[in-house]
């Protein structure tokens, strides 16, 4: 009842659009019934997936979504796989075969890591076939989170090496539709708002990065 009453609050507000994001969205059990919801309240959506059980559900998902949030980490399997899973590279272009052929608009985005740097270009030359309903491909920079020490602070690379790395990225896809966020870039820029209804802010202190609770929207 929590996130209907989100949503209420955020239309009341002005809020044209949003994203919804997880974890994995598509997990939830009611998830049909909030995509309806915010669909019958005349907000866009964009729904970010990591595609495993988008496959499945994709008609009625796409009856609600405008836009399809796909993450892609490597233009082969094995390099996909092995930052995502084994089998997500499969499930990740079936998503995006389905939502270009149902005409979804679609987001990309991809965390920059040791594991990938080298493989940007390629994934660009991946993306290319679906250019005409791609909005934009957002690379992100590894963050490194002060309160979740299962990250590996291996996997980061420093910004001005991804910057000399991936500065002619675009050019096929288009300039305009390309961007790298650094972990700078992200503090404080935008917020989440959990079930709960807790806005969470990233702020970046030092070398790290801390979720911030601005506050709770529904009080």
């Amino acid at each position: 009842k929590s996130v209907f009453k989100i949503i209420d609050k955020l239309v009341e507000n002005g809020v044209k659009g949003i994203g919804i994001t997880g974890g994995e969205p598509l997990l939830r059990k009611d998830i049909l019934r909030i995509l309806k919801y915010a669909h019958g309240k005349n907000l866009k959506i964009c729904l970010a997936t990591n595609t495993d059980f988008y496959g499945k559900h994709y008609r009625q998902i796409n009856k609600y979504a405008d836009t399809i949030g796909i993450p892609i980490e490597g233009s082969t399997r094995k390099n996909h796989d092995a930052i995502r899973g084994i089998g997500n590279f499969k499930n990740t272009t079936n998503a995006l075969k389905v939502a270009y052929k149902n005409n979804k608009k679609i987001y990309i985005s991809t965390v920059v890591t040791e594991n990938n740097i080298f493989d940007i270009a390629d994934i660009e030359n991946l993306l290319i076939q679906y250019k005409d309903r791609i909005i934009y491909w957002k690379l992100y920079e590894f963050i490194e989170y002060h309160d979740k020490p299962f990250q590996k602070i291996k996997h980061a690379i420093s910004t001005e090496v991804v910057k000399r790395i991936i500065k002619d990225i675009g050019k096929k896809l288009g300039r305009n539709k390309v961007f790298y966020l650094t972990s700078a870039d992200r503090s404080e820029a935008s917020f989440l708002i959990n079930p709960n209804g807790d806005a969470i802010v990233p702020r970046k202190e030092k070398d790290k990065t801390h979720d911030i609770v601005l506050g709770n929207i529904l009080f």
